[in-house]
């Protein structure tokens, strides 16, 4: 702070004609004055007589340069000092704080994170968890066991999407690793089918993982422990050549977030059915760090439309199963007040309500269900399971999901009449905790996972409690004028997760 004031001291001297000795400047520094008075003529700035006779001003400016030093120590590059430590001035030097806890070595010769997994074996995590390094400190993460499957998906079709989609999904726990294809008089596409295989975790925390998959026969095969990412097509009102893209898996983990899958660069196998095929136009590709999982075709003797089945690989951990407690029952709403449900769907035991298959005018729906398991093992993921025996004369054709970490706590009906218009999808995903040995899981806010379209009519709610998540549904279903039965009125079943 002396150093400063110094500073204002002597430019108020130089700017009001105060001389050297009133500022409280050296007298000896005002002799060079004539010198700075020369620079600025130098500098191409005519100081005229009056200015050659200001001396004692140009010296006091002299003196405040000389007097200022090089300004506060700590100010650039904090003074030298390691960006983690506290720089001081102490007798107008810079000096340097200790290093934080979890680090060696001090602030002026730089500060070396403490490797606690290494200085004492597995930092005392043991049990079925490893010790992973983070700077200044560490943290004590599950060990994973193997591979899981989440957040099913399919790809936007391409080319000519009319007539009924035909889903040829892998089985559960498996992905796509190569095609087989079929042709007619190598023109047309007649068959695509993907070959399945299930990926192996193998490795530890300390040598990494790796995923590997079996070897495996068909007309385009990925290399080996490579996946199927992505397919090219040539359209032409029918598809005359598929290109099959592939790419390898790796494991990466942050001691922040955890494990996670990664897919790396794809790259294309040979076109079919031949080189001179015609080239594609079009492509259907899996987001960023999903895989194949099956495909989605349309057409009969030929194909002339296709998408793909995406899932997303993560880890599996040898940690508690999510169970629910005692169920309670939502408002039942519909076209009626005061109506009793025709059925109760419940979910098996374990499983939540992840979606709801619908058929075109409501004329049928089915409930889907899918089982929480802790992924990171913090958060917690939804793997899917077969959807329970649909309603009504005609299958469901769409449904409304939540996303793949997240379940059911909120339906919005809207009916007029004794039609139902539109159905709405709340959902809520789950924050898993832990306090060795003690598990526990909860319920986040909901969010809107499918719109509702904007009606006159204000839109009917059944909603679970705080805390709670649907596991089952509570319906009935109307018979119309034309004969067909269509769904009039929801319930949720709900129930509060937890760890035994």
């Amino acid at each position: 702070m002396r150093f400063r004031l110094s500073l204002v001291v002597a430019v108020l001297a130089g700017c009001s004609g105060v001389s050297p000795q009133d500022a409280g400047l050296d007298p000896v520094d005002a002799s060079v004055g004539p010198v700075d008075a020369g620079v600025m003529q130098d500098a191409g700035i005519d100081a005229g007589p009056a200015d050659a006779g200001s001396e004692t001003d140009g010296g006091a400016e002299a003196d405040a340069g000389l007097d200022a030093g090089p300004g506060d120590p700590c100010a650039v590059n904090n003074g030298g000092c390691d960006v983690l430590t506290l720089c001081t001035v102490v007798n107008e030097q810079a000096t340097c704080g200790a290093c934080p806890a979890g680090f060696s070595g001090d602030g002026a010769s730089g500060c070396i994170d403490v490797d606690e997994c290494a200085t004492v074996p597995d930092a005392g995590c043991g049990g079925t968890t490893f010790c992973a390094n983070t700077p200044g400190a560490f943290r004590c993460l599950e060990r994973p066991t193997g591979i899981v499957l989440f957040d099913p998906q399919d790809t936007q079709g391409q080319g000519n999407l009319s007539g009924t989609p035909h889903l040829q999904p892998c089985p559960p726990g498996q992905v796509s690793v190569g095609y087989d294809l079929g042709s007619n008089n190598q023109s047309k596409i007649t068959t695509a089918s993907a070959v399945c295989a299930a990926l192996t975790l193998s490795g530890s925390p300390t040598a990494g993982y790796t995923l590997t998959t079996p070897p495996s026969t068909g007309d385009r095969m990925c290399p080996a422990n490579e996946v199927v990412t992505g397919m090219a097509l040539a359209f032409n009102t029918d598809l005359q050549s598929l290109t099959v893209s592939c790419a390898p898996l790796s494991v990466q983990l942050d001691p922040n977030s955890g494990f996670t899958v990664v897919t790396g660069t794809p790259h294309s196998l040979p076109r079919y059915p031949t080189a001179s095929s015609p080239a594609p136009n079009l492509a259907v590709a899996c987001p960023p760090n999903t895989v194949g999982a099956g495909e989605v075709t349309n057409g009969g003797q030929w194909l002339f439309g296709f998408a793909m089945r995406c899932v997303r690989p993560a880890m599996k951990f040898d940690v508690p199963a999510i169970s629910f407690g005692a169920t309670t029952d939502a408002a039942f709403v519909g076209i009626t007040a005061g109506s009793t449900p025709d059925s109760r769907d419940l979910c098996p035991a374990g499983q939540i309500v992840t979606g709801l298959e619908l058929q075109s005018q409501w004329r049928s729906f089915a409930v889907e269900c899918g089982t929480p398991v802790f992924d990171l093992p913090l958060r917690v993921a939804v793997t899917p399971a077969d959807p329970l025996a649909y309603h009504g004369l005609l299958a469901p054709q769409f449904a409304h999901r939540c996303p793949w970490d997240a379940a059911v706590t909120h339906v919005e009906l809207v009916t007029f009449n004794s039609s139902t218009l539109g159905i709405g999808l709340h959902c809520a995903t789950f924050t898993g905790s832990i306090v060795p040995p003690v598990w526990s899981v909860s319920v986040d806010a909901t969010a809107v996972a499918v719109p509702l379209p904007p009606f006159a009519s204000p839109p009917k709610t059944t909603t679970c409690a705080a805390g709670e998540v649907a596991v089952g549904v509570q319906s009935s279903l109307t018979t119309q004028s034309n004969g067909y039965r269509t769904l009039s009125h929801l319930g949720l079943v709900c129930a509060a997760p937890q760890v035994p």
